[in-house]
Order: structure tokens, then sequence, then C-alpha cells
């Protein structure tokens, strides 16, 4: 049960509950697997919303799994959404909850500790909630999609514990009424590397961190650049030391090459920062 309030001198005062149920069975016979997740969600304000999961797998040998999946997602508006925050945004009570649905095809290869998927994926929105930078206030969109495709690995490479992660996608949002345009503050291909390696009682690593560019407005404006928010790569340095089995310091080096970029166009990020750690555990 969730049980939100809001108590606002512009907005006034709105209260919301949400009673859920979810089941889930997960099952495997011989090279079969299945998931099964249904949810009932009880808004007392926007009624009921059924969820489900559906997922399935196949062994075709010992190393390689064929797997299929497809699911629903439900998003109410929260009070922000409904009633806004004047003057930096404006009500919109006649806002509908967000629906979606998405299917998913992948192959997995895992052996001797090591691990690659990969997954194609698609998702359709209906109603999708999104902030409307020209008449300040949350709009559901006439249309919204994502196709793309998922790839990862984990494992041991030399010594080196490796996990990287790739995304390709194509991210489509219409505004009632508007042209079908690339998604706001999404890129089209994203992914990370993160390399740790032992030595004794230390451990240390790096972490890359890397995106294309994204489509994005004008904070003051609120018109969409011409020019793509730019892409961006960052350096994190970890180091980790256990003095003992208790006791352990630890380093974080964020942004190492100081990288200047804007995940929203107007804000900038942190530059480089040190992060020292010291815990205890029993």
């Amino acid at each position: 049960r969730l049980e939100q309030a809001l108590d606002s001198s512009s907005a006034g005062q709105h209260n919301r509950d949400v009673n859920s149920l979810r089941l889930g069975y997960l099952g495997r016979l011989g090279a079969h697997a299945v998931q099964v997740n249904l949810r009932n969600d009880r808004y007392s304000d926007f009624g009921d919303a059924d969820t489900y999961f559906l997922g399935y797998g196949y062994d075709l040998t010992e190393a390689w799994r064929l797997t299929a999946s497809t699911s629903t997602a439900f998003r109410a508006p929260n009070f922000a959404d409904l009633f806004g925050f004047p003057p930096f945004s404006f009500p919109n009570p006649a806002l509908r909850p967000e629906r979606s649905r998405t299917f998913e095809l992948g192959v997995q290869w895992a052996s001797a500790g090591q691990r690659m998927r990969v997954v194609a994926f698609q998702t359709e929105f209906k109603d999708e909630i999104a902030f409307d930078f020209v008449s300040l206030q949350s709009q559901n969109l006439a249309k919204a999609k994502v196709d793309g495709v998922e790839t990862s690995y984990s494992g041991r490479i030399a010594g080196t514990d490796v996990t990287a992660a790739l995304t390709l996608q194509d991210v489509v949002e219409q505004q009632q009424g508007g042209p079908e345009l690339a998604g706001l503050r999404r890129a089209k291909a994203f992914g990370s590397v993160t390399a740790l390696r032992s030595f004794s009682r230390w451990r240390i690593g790096a972490e890359l961190l890397a995106s294309g560019e994204r489509p994005d407005v004008d904070v003051v404006t609120g018109q969409r650049l011409q020019n793509p928010n730019p892409g961006y790569t960052v350096l994190n340095l970890l180091a980790r030391f256990e003095y003992n089995k208790n006791l352990f310091f630890a380093a974080r080096l964020e942004n190492a090459l100081d990288e200047d970029y804007q995940l929203a166009y107007g804000f900038k990020t942190a530059g480089r920062g040190l992060f020292l750690t010291a815990g205890w555990q029993p």
C-alpha cells in the first residue's frame, strides 16, 4: 500500500492511495525456463491498472540459450505532472496515465565464468508523459517508440574482471499535432567498460562511460536546439585496500580527465572529484 499527499500553496491539497498485488512464478523443466509475473495496482484517482511479464528461455546447449519476453507497464502522473509548481511549471489535470508494451528477443552464451548477451528490444508507449518546455507543463505524447539492441559481457580476461555493455537505439517522439522527432536527451549509442584487478589486498581498476550526442532543448526558450548536445567520454579510477577482514580503505577519482560535458543543455556536470572512504564491517 502506498499513500501520497500534497499540500501546496499554489496547487492545494491532494491525496492518493495505491493498493498493489503482485504474483510471480519462476519455473524450469529440462531445457525450458519460464517466468510469469502479474500485478494489479488500484489507484484512488485512476482506478485499476493490470500489468504483466511473460518470459521464456530455451537452452540450446550447456553454453547457448535463447530468450524471449513480453511485458507491459503503467505509470500514473505524479503530483508535479498534474498540478505543476508555478511559475516553473503549470498544471495539467487532464493528463492521462502512461502505458507501454515491450518485446525482447535475445541470445546468451555462458561458459567458464564468462557470459555474453545480445538482446533486441522494442517498446511502444501510449500517452507517454513528457514535459513540454514551451507550455511549461507535462503533456501526453501522440506517439513514442524505442527500438534497439543491447549487448553485454562479463568475465575474466588475463586475470582481470571485465564487464562491458553497449546499447544502440532509435527513439522517436511526437507531440500532439507535431512531426516525429528524435527523443530528447536520449543518445542513439551509449555504453560502459569496467576493468578491476586484485593484487594481494589491493583491488584497482577503471570505469569508462561513453555516450553519443543527444537532441535537447534550450532551457530558456524551450525550443529544440539545432545542434545536438555533444557526446562525452568519462573515465573513473578506483582503488580499494583491505587492511584486514574488518577494515578497508577506498578511493574513487571521478571524471579523472576532467571532461567538460552536459547531460542536459544549460546544466554543467561535476568536474574531477576525489572521494576517500574508510569502512568497517563486522
